[in-house]
This record gives structure tokens, C-alpha cells and sequence, in this order.
């Protein structure tokens, strides 16, 4: 009788441990995580009158406890806008390679679905290489001229992660704001990622 007992509580305790729910898992989990990211890239604004919806890819550092709310993430980016003629004549293909150090704030505790707003601010290396386009009677000419700067901006959106074990996927959209010289520039990527 109480060699079943004791196989009986094994079994019990076994089934237990394997049976560990994702909440609780998460609940012990490291508090830093790495993680990599991709999707489109919408310019807005005037931006969006010469350059065309793009790519980017790009890597995170998350930092929180699940059983806190607020929590902090370090993005690096890659953004690639195609130039898109416009009636002038005039097609400008952006490229944005940027570092962002934002704050989450989530809802949803332990769950297994969490919506998270994100905000912070950024350094951006832009690079805009424009081709300008006449006719005149002789026949088209091309000028292409390229500049590069490095400026502060911001950045703010929300997402949806989903939690699973050992892992979880997100997918958020956020606004930036680049503080270029002359003009802001504007985008908003889409993204959808994965985070260990």
C-alpha cells in the first residue's frame, strides 16, 4: 500500500511539472530577451509624395518581468523605401538605419495575448538618393545626387504579443518622426517579430 501511495505521488508530481502552464513559465523566465524583426515600411507625409512603401528588418533587446507592466526594448533597424516618380519628375529612395530606446507599458498580466504601447526616442542615419528627370527637346536627362545625416527623432505605436513557450511572436505598428534638416521625415513600419 505505501509503495502505491509513493508511485501515486509521483506520478502526480510528474504530471504537475510537465503540465507546467505558459503563464507560470513566463512568470520565471529571464528577464532580458533577444529578438529579430521585419515587415513594410509606409512613408507618410511629404515623404510619401517621392519615396514608395519599403522594407526593413532589425534586431531587439527586451528588458521587463512579466509581472510588471511597464518594461523597456533597444531596437536597430534597417529601413529601405523605393523612389517613386512624381509629376516633376522627381524620385527620391530613402534608406533609414536607426537605434530606438523606447518604453512598453502592457495589458494583460500573465495571459497569453498581450496588447503593449511603445514609445521612445531615436538616433537615424537617412540617406535620401534623388533622381531628377527632364525632357527637354534633345531627349530625358537623369541627375541623381545623394546625401547622408544622422538626427534625433521619435517614435510611438502599439502591438499585440503572443505568448508561447519559451518564446513569443508580436506584431506592432509605429510612427516615427525624423528631425531632418529643412523637413521632418515620417514613417510607419509594420512589423511583425519573434522574441527568445
Amino acid at each position: 500500500m505505501r509503495r502505491m501511495l509513493v508511485g501515486v505521488a509521483a506520478v502526480l508530481a510528474l504530471a504537475v511539472a510537465g503540465g507546467t502552464p505558459v503563464a507560470a513559465q513566463m512568470a520565471v523566465s529571464s528577464p532580458v530577451r533577444f529578438g529579430i524583426t521585419g515587415g513594410l515600411t509606409a512613408p507618410t507625409g511629404s515623404l510619401s509624395d517621392y519615396s514608395g512603401t519599403g522594407w526593413h528588418a532589425g534586431a531587439l533587446v527586451d528588458v521587463g518581468f512579466p509581472l510588471l507592466p511597464l518594461g523597456f526594448r533597444v531596437d536597430a533597424m534597417w529601413q529601405q523605401l523605393p523612389g517613386k516618380l512624381a509629376p516633376d519628375g522627381l524620385s527620391t529612395a530613402t534608406r533609414f538605419i536607426d537605434g530606438t530606446l523606447n518604453a512598453t507599458y502592457s495589458f494583460g498580466g500573465l495571459s497569453a495575448v498581450n496588447f503593449y504601447f511603445i514609445g521612445g526616442l531615436g538616433v537615424y542615419n537617412v540617406r535620401v538618393e534623388a533622381r531628377q528627370t527632364t525632357y527637354p527637346p534633345a531627349g530625358a536627362f537623369t541627375q541623381t545626387t545623394t546625401s547622408s545625416e544622422t538626427r534625433f527623432g521619435l517614435n510611438g505605436g502599439a502591438g499585440v504579443r503572443f505568448r508561447l513557450s519559451g518564446m513569443s511572436t508580436f506584431i506592432e505598428a509605429r510612427w516615427h518622426d525624423v528631425f531632418t534638416s529643412g523637413r521632418s521625415a515620417q514613417i510607419v513600419p509594420v512589423s511583425v517579430g519573434i522574441v527568445f
